[in-house]
């Protein structure tokens, strides 16, 4: 009986936690994972690990009703009369976001690499804007966006499920550790897919048939259940993915039967509790100590990601020449994640993959869909931006913006309270310390050069797409370039000096624009005052002679090992 308790303290803590998300205007999801990270083993420890795994099955039940769902949006009357456009920038986004994530995480060494890269390129793909349509339908927003980003919200679950059959299986195959073959990596995901596809499929056409003879909702209610729970089953049974099977379920019930959307909505009535029960569950799973083990591929994951669905949307959105407005802001709103990820993240941590590798895919999924669930709708109310001089100092600029904040916040965290932080810095104050000290130099400078590439190029990506509105000219930059490098010296060698930084020297850059009276010779000699700026505290720090805002000691300096 003791299950029925624990049931019942996420289901309290739960919708106490959605109350308070109510009033912050925040998505219950939200709610429903924060209240499992409090109840959970890691804080108030009113459920244990064990109490999570009895119920695993109000998890596996529960991501059949989402992957049915899903499958229910997936009309082929639909996808006629909507066009190819959409389905061009559904494609486009996921496919680019889920590269993306791949190629980035694939860069991070560490214990099953691959499979790592593949399950979490693979979740990337999953979208759940709940938090931007009920922005959308609070505001009453109307427009090219809103009408885009309903129909790919549609679809974009659908084509995730897809990816992640085909790399959950991939990653099957690189971390059994055995030789890899072509029925390994090819035929065994093909097999599963088609025969999970045939599963579900000839469920669905049962289903369609069987609910001629019954006419009351409670019964209808009652068939839809079953195939749900016997598609979940024999998923179970035959190693298939019941994602894909459940999805396919509904996908065929709601094209077979002109009633279909009526029928479903009685699950409507079933559903959100066990919804709730799952999201509070999964946030239970959170593991702060695997968290802070798997920081750096989580943040990578996030940003790589965030790149992904806005580069992707805009170019799919390019492709089918979509409107300007589309192109810039339709991949903001497809950030949010929620019910699908988690739901592969449940669906790894079942499996039979090792269990440092499903914790860490799990825990990734988790942080980033707080991250996403927290800071999608702030991005996106329109109110804050509306409010007099601090929404337009604060609240008016793209994603990307707010995303550079964030990642300069945790960079300084990485540098000065992580282990690798600290011998990353000790790499660069003397490498011949640090190899003798058993740090792999060339493994810390490779990551560093590439982390710090990838961040100059979120830089060219935000001047071009937002700043210049995706279009480019020769010289663009300007002497944006040197600015930059003077605004790494000023922020002396810290990241979180660079926020501040950074606003002053744009407020310095502009300054110019707002003194009348200015000819061309004094307006050139405003755009100075940054440099000016930056040999003065070149000057004072030089005086004050401080060991952590000096340069590291062997900037620039090649090391080889043969040379200690």
């Amino acid at each position: 009986m003791k299950i029925l308790l624990i049931l019942a303290i996420a289901m309290a803590g739960g919708l106490a936690l959605s109350r308070l998300m109510k009033l912050l205007n925040l998505p219950n999801v939200t709610g429903y994972l924060i209240a499992g990270i409090l109840i959970g083993p890691f804080v108030l420890k009113l459920v244990t690990n064990v109490d999570i795994k009895s119920a695993k099955i109000i998890t596996t039940t529960a991501l059949g009703f989402i992957a049915f769902s899903i499958g229910g949006e997936f009309k082929l009357s639909l996808l006629k009369k909507l066009g190819g456009k959409i389905v061009v920038i559904t494609v486009v986004q996921a496919v680019m976001t889920v590269l993306l994530v791949l190629l980035a995480l694939l860069l991070v060494p560490g214990e099953y690499r691959v499979p790592r890269a593949l399950l979490l390129g693979a979740i990337a793909a999953a979208t759940a804007p709940a938090a931007t349509l009920l922005v959308v339908r609070q505001y009453k927003a109307k427009g090219p966006v809103t009408d885009t980003l309903l129909p790919v919200t549609a679809f974009d679950d659908a084509v995730g499920l897809m990816i992640f059959s085909l790399c959950f299986a991939l990653a099957q195959a690189f971390a059994s550790g055995d030789a890899l073959t072509v029925q390994a990596i090819v035929l065994d995901p093909l097999r599963e897919i088609g025969l999970s596809l045939l599963t579900g499929g000839v469920m669905g056409a049962v289903l369609a048939f069987v609910m001629r003879f019954f006419k009351s909702k409670a019964n209808r209610l009652c068939l839809m259940l079953a195939a749900v729970f016997a598609c979940v089953a024999l998923s179970e049974m035959w190693e298939l993915s019941s994602l894909l099977t459940c999805m396919m379920l509904g996908a065929v019930f709601a094209n077979m039967r002109s009633d279909s959307v009526i029928a479903m909505e009685l699950c409507e009535g079933w559903t959100p509790a066990l919804y709730m029960l799952f999201f509070v569950l999964s946030g239970a799973e959170l593991d702060f100590s695997i968290l802070l083990t798997v920081g750096i591929p989580g943040v990578i994951y996030i940003i790589a990601r965030s790149a992904g669905k806005y580069f992707g949307a805009f170019t799919g959105a390019a492709m089918s020449h979509a409107d300007p407005k589309v192109r810039k802001y339709l991949g903001v709103t497809l950030l949010p994640q929620a019910g699908v990820a988690i739901g592969m993240a449940q669906m790894v941590a079942a499996s039979d993959l090792p269990q440092t590798l499903s914790a860490q895919v799990v825990t990734v999924a988790l942080f980033a869909t707080l991250v996403y669930e927290l800071a999608g709708p702030v991005l996106t109310i329109p109110g804050l931006s509306a409010i007099p001089v601090i929404g337009d100092l604060l609240f008016s600029y793209g994603f990307l913006t707010y995303l550079s904040v964030i990642l300069a916040v945790c960079m300084t965290y990485f540098l000065k309270k992580t282990r690798r932080g600290l011998n990353l810095r000790a790499v660069g104050e003397s490498p011949a310390t640090a190899d003798a000290a058993g740090i792999n130099v060339s493994k810390y400078k490779y990551i560093a050069t590439v982390t710090g590439a990838a961040i100059a190029g979120l830089g060219g990506l935000y001047f071009v797409m937002e700043y210049l509105g995706g279009t480019w000219s020769n010289n663009g930059f300007g002497d944006r370039g040197w600015l930059a490098i003077a605004l790494v010296i000023l922020a002396l060698w810290n990241p979180d000096h660079a926020i501040w930084g950074s606003f002053l020297f744009g407020g310095l850059y502009i300054l110019y624009i707002y003194l009348p009276g200015l000819t061309r010779a004094t307006q050139e000699l405003c755009k100075m005052l940054p440099y000016v700026v930056t040999i003065i505290v070149l000057v004072i720090t030089s005086k004050r002679n401080k060991q952590e805002n000096q340069p590291p000691a062997s900037l620039g300096e090649a090391y080889f090992r043969e040379d200690r």
